[in-house]
């Protein structure tokens, strides 16, 4: 008798062009930002710096450390995207995700050929046993305690130089050091070793996840009545879940990434079904789900407005003339580098505010029109610094870029 065939897995190239896609991005943005061509860093679209944020959002109301409006959108996107349609950002937006897959999917084809069979499973060169692996999982929490613990104690994002998102796509970027590199080399051979090692046992935003995702709206639902118990499904999960063995899938674990259900012989044995209810869902919802809020995240955090650092030097007389002028400054990328800028406006005469949105590189002075101009300001901006720390001046620390939305020109060059 003729095994059945599998239908095109469409949902899986998807999934895969989605994924590539975003690495891409990533490595692109990372790359120009490196050399100068961007201000834009990979940090500004990540969600775990708007959770290591959020503490400093509801308790003073600003961001830590280059944290800034779409880190903390997209993490509010990614809870109702759990809450929806589980850890689907991990399996299907997230470039650590992606590169563990691949990385372990290369692992699981090499056992495939040496077993003589066809495999597209992810599974590395060793699986845990599931009591073990269920007990390493907790190592997330006080992975994602501690980094939140150190985000408030020292309002920097001291987890940077760990983190392999960071690591492998800023291009050496602030804090990164040599053990860094060292730390992604051990994270890369472990993905070979222990499937998606990082994301099962570390990761702090998929422990964070857990939670809404095991309350989730949509799973993957099994028929018993066809279901044939031949393990398939099982092989082709990450996550190491039982398909074959549940109803529906609740696991927090489960991303979402469809595998189980394209890897299925037997039509209608697993399908995408909604909570409590015995309606089917088409596949495609998953990524529509994903997609949808995406694109809410990204346009959401254009926007919320919240300062990374703002202070008051006078309070407005009564018939003052006041006006504001907004600043594109190259250099002012965190809330340190902020509180430098601002420092050039101390005992000026003329300068009531300073407030500044680092992620966003944007510097807003409201000052008196009367008593200093707009050129002054951005030469006051661009001239010397003092370092307190080093008790010396340092020239060209910023650079403005625009002036109330006008690119500033440089000036030709004479020779």
């Amino acid at each position: 008798m003729e095994a059945p065939r599998r239908p095109f897995p469409w949902i899986h190239y998807l999934r895969r062009s989605i994924q590539v896609g975003i690495v891409v991005a990533a490595a692109w943005t990372g790359y120009r930002f490196a050399v100068g061509l961007t201000l834009t860093s990979v940090e500004k679209y990540c969600p775990m710096g708007g959770l290591a944020t959020s503490y400093s959002v509801a308790s003073e109301g600003r961001f830590s450390c280059a944290t800034g409006e779409f880190n903390f959108s997209l993490l509010i996107a990614l809870v109702a995207l759990a809450l929806i349609a589980r850890k689907s950002f991990c399996s299907w937006l997230c470039p650590v995700g992606t590169v563990s897959e691949l990385l372990g999917g290369l692992v699981g084809r090499i056992k495939g050929n040496k077993r003589r069979v066809r495999s597209k499973t992810n599974l590395a060169w060793v699986t845990p046993k599931r009591r073990i692996d269920g007990w390493m999982r907790l190592l997330r929490v006080p992975v994602v305690l501690a980094v939140l613990y150190a985000t408030i104690l020292s309002g920097e994002l001291l987890f940077r130089p760990f983190c392999p998102y960071y690591v492998m796509f800023s291009f050496n970027g602030h804090d990164v050091e040599m053990w860094s590199y060292a730390l992604l080399a051990v994270f890369l051979v472990g993905i070979l070793v222990v499937p998606m090692v990082w994301c099962r046992y570390l990761c702090p935003l998929g422990g964070a996840l857990w939670p809404f995702s095991r309350f989730s709206f949509l799973r993957v639902r099994r028929n018993e009545a066809s279901c044939t118990h031949c393990g398939k499904c099982d092989r082709a999960c990450a996550h190491s879940i039982p398909v074959s063995k549940a109803g529906d899938v609740t696991s927090g674990e489960c991303t979402l990434c469809m595998e189980c259900v394209e890897s299925c012989s037997e039509s209608g044995t697993l399908s995408v079904a909604a909570a409590k209810s015995n309606r089917r869902w088409p596949r495609l919802a998953v990524p529509a789900a994903v997609g949808i809020l995406l694109v809410a995240g990204l346009f959401a955090g254009e926007l919320i407005s919240v300062p990374s650092y703002a202070t008051e030097y006078a309070a407005p007389t009564e018939g003052q003339e006041v006006r504001e002028v907004h600043l594109k400054v190259k250099g002012v990328r965190c809330v340190d580098t902020a509180k430098l800028a601002s420092t050039v406006f101390d005992g000026m005469d003329g300068v009531l505010n300073f407030t500044a949105y680092a992620s966003r590189n944007d510097v807003i002075v409201t000052y008196d029109p009367t008593r200093i101009d707009v050129d002054f300001i951005v030469k006051l901006v661009e001239g010397p610094v003092y370092m307190a720390g080093i008790d010396e001046y340092v020239f060209n620390v910023y650079e403005v870029l625009e002036i109330d939305g006008e690119p500033v020109n440089p000036e030709p060059n004479e020779n």
